[in-house]
Parts: C-alpha cells; sequence; structure tokens
C-alpha cells in the first residue's frame, strides 16, 4: 500500500442504464440516477484506482461516504466520476470523489 500517494486521479465515464436509476434500487420512484448507484460508481472509481498498488488479497473498504446532490441526471445521460486520493495515514485513504453529468462535462 506504500504506492498510493496523495495527488493519485482515476476517472471512470459512462451513460446511465436503467439498472442505475432510483426505482431499481428502490431508494425513490423515479427514473433518474440513483443514490445506491452514485456511490456504487464511486466506491468503483477509488478502488479501481489503488488496486494495482494493493498486496495481492487486499482490497478497499468503505467506512464513510458523504453525498451532496445538486440536481437529478436522467437515464441515458453520460457521467463522470473522477477520484483523487487526498491522503495516506497507514492503512486509511482519504478520497475525494465528484461526479458530474452531460450538463457539466
Amino acid at each position: 500500500m506504500n504506492k498510493i500517494q496523495p495527488g493519485m486521479v482515476f476517472e471512470i465515464t459512462r451513460e446511465l442504464a436503467q439498472k442505475d436509476s432510483a426505482l431499481a434500487h428502490g431508494s425513490g420512484t423515479l427514473e433518474v440516477f440513483g443514490t445506491p448507484a452514485m456511490a456504487q460508481m464511486v466506491e468503483k472509481a477509488c478502488l479501481e484506482m489503488v488496486e494495482s498498488c494493493l498486496e495481492e488479497g487486499q482490497t478497499t473498504v468503505g467506512v464513510h461516504l458523504q453525498l451532496n446532490l445538486i440536481a437529478p441526471t436522467p437515464l441515458k445521460d453520460r457521467v463522470r466520476v473522477r477520484a483523487e486520493v487526498l491522503e495516506v495515514d497507514k492503512r486509511l485513504i482519504h478520497f475525494k470523489a465528484m461526479i458530474w453529468d452531460s450538463v457539466e462535462l
């Protein structure tokens, strides 16, 4: 884990599908980007960024996640997640992630 350094950045961009909706996750009744899918996409970006730096058998586990939502994103829109390592404290990695839809892309 000593290869993980502050400043590392990783991005994922993809089109939203039905499986990403609030309705599909049971977190709402609308066909918009669901908060659970958003959290999963952030965790995936963080893991993929540092995965090659981890020793065999190691992985990451999210312990704190704070989401600030500005507006709903409709399905079939493109979203981009940008994750960055802010700090590494022994076995704890602090990430910052931001998500944009086609309005901000």
